[in-house]
């Protein structure tokens, strides 16, 4: 049996960062016999799987400047079309290479663990700190860039993506995360530029200029609302924007 699983976003801008990222990788390693458009796709249906159901909890309607998923459906459809986009995505895994079925699941479990804290951040907002903001980033958006080194080195029985490169990934995700959250709030920032501006890492500004020839446009519309309209603290109910910098800046030092 085969579902169709509703998708009101159509050919909506999507930055595909993380499919780029994939791409991005395999290029600067010269990896061969390896399923790009597969994996990526993967990687970008966990990411989708992991939004339908952020949407429900944050009781969200619009998501890329469409309405979401929950909102022209309802809470039981989007869950359901997430619970199985998900394990279809772990099903066309296995099949393809069953040993990257443990990474994928170790990385689910931590998106849900960042939701449960994000969770926790609303209902004690008075004992929320950066630490736990940065926390919480690391878990829901970070992990899912680790999983893109992982996914290399499971399928390639081989580690080719270093421990230092799947560190600078965790923090690129934080800092896409932050970035991301901060144009929300209708700042001005770009991800490519904030990275290039705040490190000397051979690897890393080769690495985000090959990125930049994969996507288009890395500030593409996310969504109409933000995390402050749902009771979240963002980047800078803790720090400054003149802190930002610093703070980036000691991510990347490689």
């Amino acid at each position: 049996m085969s579902i169709e699983i509703p998708n009101p976003y159509g050919d909506l801008p999507s930055k595909n960062i993380r499919s780029a990222i994939l791409k991005t990788l395999v290029l600067i390693h010269n990896i061969d016999n390896f399923d790009t458009d597969f994996w990526g796709k993967i990687i970008e249906d966990i990411h989708t799987a992991s939004l339908y159901h952020d949407d429900i909890i944050d009781s969200a309607t619009t998501r890329r400047a469409a309405p979401s998923l929950n909102y022209v459906t309802d809470d039981k459809t989007a869950v359901l079309a997430g619970d199985y986009l998900l394990t279809n995505t772990i099903s066309l895994a296995y099949n393809k290479n069953p040993l990257s079925v443990g990474v994928i699941l170790d990385t689910f479990k931590k998106m849900v663990e960042g939701e449960y804290l994000e969770l926790d951040r609303v209902k004690n907002s008075d004992s929320d700190c950066f630490e736990k903001y940065i926390e919480t980033l690391e878990l829901k958006t970070s992990e899912l860039f680790v999983l893109i080194g992982s996914i290399i080195n499971v399928v390639n029985s081989n580690e080719i993506i270093t421990k230092d490169e799947l560190l600078f990934l965790k923090n690129f995700g934080t800092v896409f995360q932050i970035i991301d959250d901060a144009n929300d709030l209708e700042y001005k920032y770009n991800l490519f530029d904030i990275v290039l501006s705040n490190t000397e890492s051979e690897y890393i500004i080769k690495f985000i200029n090959t990125l930049k020839s994969k996507i288009t446009d890395v500030n593409t519309v996310k969504t109409l609302g933000n995390d402050k309209e749902l009771g979240i603290n963002t980047i800078f109910d803790f720090i400054s924007p003149e802190e930002l910098d610093d703070f980036i800046a000691k991510l990347f030092m490689l």
